[in-house]
């Protein structure tokens, strides 16, 4: 039988340096020798450590295993892809240029299928969430643009309770429009210098006290003629 033996060439020192194998022919990768890496394939039931870089050209399948990158456990690791199907990140997610899909498998509309959780005001308290149907919830100020509370910039805030504040760079840009629908007529306009126009009936109780002030005034006045009249017909 013709004496094959199996070298490696350190990428350090460029030195030849001999692997060990078992009687085999499967590569040792372990110094008690309990665990052995097949060189034509087979499977590898014991732990595999390397203090230098792995590299696979197929894929990883792990059947209730998790895989931790950075650490050796999920507390550890900075990146842990879990068997249950669950992942955590230690750090951002750079997406450049892409797109990310999510999807719910689920029929109930009330179903929370993004939530935002930080640790202000309590552990993993949840700060916002949009559910199957597209409802969106929010547990602050939601703002678009700038900030326009006392016109501090262009744009909208919706605060928690109940305010909302538009600003606009121009006084006679709109803050507020409305329209019907399939109908470009804007039939209500409200500039950010504060005119308003409405295409129809505006009611309120100060312009309701306003007409009856206006009547009384006018009784007032029938009144008054009347008593100069009288006083002009007499001798």
């Amino acid at each position: 039988m013709t004496d094959v033996r199996l070298t490696a060439l350190n990428p350090v020192d460029s030195q030849v340096y001999p692997v060990a194998c078992n009687t085999s022919g499967e590569l040792l990768v372990a110094d008690d020798g309990i665990d052995y890496l097949p060189l034509t394939g087979g499977e590898l039931t014991g732990p595999l450590t390397s203090t230098s870089s792995i590299t696979l050209e197929g894929s990883i399948t792990t059947a209730s295993g998790n895989v931790f990158i950075g650490g050796t456990s999920a507390g550890t690791a900075k990146t842990a892809l879990n068997a249950n199907g669950s992942a955590t990140f230690g750090a951002g997610i750079d997406l450049t240029d892409s797109t990310v899909d999510l999807y719910s498998q689920t029929t109930n509309s009330n179903s929370k299928s993004f939530k935002l959780f930080s640790d202000i005001g309590g552990t993993k308290a949840e700060k916002a969430f949009i559910t199957a149907a597209g409802a969106a919830t929010f547990g602050s100020t939601t703002t678009v643009g700038g900030s326009a509370l006392s016109g501090a910039a262009a744009g909208v805030s919706l605060y928690p309770t109940g305010g909302i504040h538009a600003t606009q760079a121009s006084g006679t840009s709109t803050i507020l429009s409305g329209y019907i629908q399939g109908s470009s007529t804007k039939n209500v306009a409200i500039t950010a210098a504060g005119a308003a126009t409405f295409a129809g009936d505006v009611t309120a109780p100060n312009i309701t006290s306003l007409n009856t002030l206006v009547k009384e005034l006018q009784t007032k006045m029938s009144l008054i003629m009347r008593q100069i009249d009288i006083s002009a017909e007499t001798p």
